[in-house]
């Protein structure tokens, strides 16, 4: 067996000194090798527009080019952080950026990266490269990793099982779902079950909260909330699914109950109680079925139905409760959210990179000339024209001479 400075090994080149300079320079020329072809589809004349550039370069140009970062890539982001891409051996990364940041907002060649990439409506290589490092707990990674740098523990996160139902497993609900909100909101109106069930969530000052009102014929409103906690574990989606677990508690200590309403205003709740495909807080969603069992039992009923109510402003009956219970705050500890930690990660993200961006005295300039930029308004204004007219905008704009 003959030794070698450098061997290919599940698509990454690895070295003998574990630089894997190599492999940089192999993803550089992969990357400019996809950018160009990039530019070759986006002719001003009869290219595609820049929103599908955009598109092409974060889901093929990006994969690409970072394939295997995770491994080569490790030291680089760990030592820079979120200089990982502008400083060091990885500036080299930048140059496809640039690259195709010109070709999306067809500024001059010469035109500074932070500039066309903001322009362009891309995320700079060095959050980039943090995004690709926050997904990796998607695959099996050391925990010990994921803990330090994210601080995301697993016994504080949801467990999503990849098999939830046997594939005999019945629903032991019914949902209606009028086509027209109006239709909606009448149906509730002219309900005529005895025991009927008002069910809302809110995400008011970054908390998530819910209420249930049970209204039953001669019988005084009962009412039950919950606080989840913060915005950044929790969503409002979770928030419904414990209005209706709520809902379910009232309904359990009722007694005599001949036919019941249920009315939720969110129809992908509604819609999750059928479902048997495993998702993100699919366990509340189960909790909610599995206590459904008894309670049916016990008042000799075939089904639930739950309707969608689509109530309006203050129509519904939770919205007419006194502020003062509404506010009321019951503290719990639930597993954080899947879907709530990556929006709040993304969230941070954004915000990191406007900091990044107008931490500069070009990009402070930009932001006077225009404080849309690096957002969905921009982007939409930007290529909303033709792409011949969005480039010469985009030029206009640009602080250069």
């Amino acid at each position: 067996m003959r030794p070698v400075k450098s061997h290919k090994f599940l698509g990454v080149i690895i070295d003998e000194e574990l630089r894997f300079k190599e492999q940089l320079a192999s993803a550089v020329a992969k990357g400019t090798k996809y950018a160009l072809a990039c530019r070759r589809l986006a002719k001003p004349s009869l290219g595609i527009k820049n929103k599908f550039t955009c598109t092409l370069f974060n889901s093929v140009v990006i994969p690409k080019m970072l394939y295997g970062v995770n491994v080569w890539g490790a030291k680089m982001t760990a030592s820079l952080g979120k200089r990982a891409g502008r400083k060091g051996q990885g500036k080299i990364l930048e140059r496809v950026l640039h690259t195709h940041a010109i070709t999306t907002s067809g500024a001059m060649r010469t035109t500074a990266t932070d500039t066309a990439v903001a322009h362009a409506n891309l995320t700079p290589m060095p959050f980039t490269l943090h995004k690709i490092s926050h997904q990796r707990n998607r695959h099996k990674s050391p925990l010990h990793f994921l803990v330090k740098a994210f601080g995301t523990h697993p016994k504080n996160t949801e467990e999503i099982l990849p098999l939830r139902r046997s594939p005999k497993w019945t629903p032991n609900v019914t949902t209606l779902i009028a086509d027209k909100k109006e239709d909606a909101i009448r149906d509730a109106e002219r309900a005529d079950e005895v025991t009927q069930i008002f069910t809302d969530r809110s995400g008011y000052q970054g908390g998530i909260g819910a209420a249930v009102v049970l209204r039953g014929r001669g019988k005084p409103e009962r009412v039950l909330h919950f606080h989840l906690g913060s915005n950044k574990h929790y969503t409002v989606f979770n928030g419904e699914q414990i209005g209706m677990l709520l809902g379910i508690e009232l309904l359990r200590k009722e007694h005599n109950v001949q036919s019941v309403y249920m009315g939720v205003d969110n129809q992908a709740t509604i819609l999750t109680t059928t479902s048997s495909h495993s998702s993100s807080s699919h366990s509340l969603t189960d909790m909610f079925t599995d206590s459904l069992n008894s309670i049916l039992d016990k008042h000799d009923l075939p089904h639930l139905a739950i309707h969608w109510k689509a109530a309006e402003g203050d129509s519904s009956p939770v919205e007419q409760l006194p502020t003062s219970l509404r506010k009321r705050r019951t503290l719990a500890v639930l597993p954080y959210s899947k879907a709530a930690l990556i929006q709040s990660f993304n969230a941070k993200l954004k915000a990191e990179i406007k900091a990044d961006f107008t931490s500069t005295e070009r990009g402070k300039c930009l932001w006077r000339l225009d404080p849309t930029m690096l957002s969905s308004k921009f982007a939409a204004l930007a290529t909303s024209p033709s792409t011949t007219t969005s480039r010469a905008l985009r030029k206009l704009n640009h602080p250069h001479a």
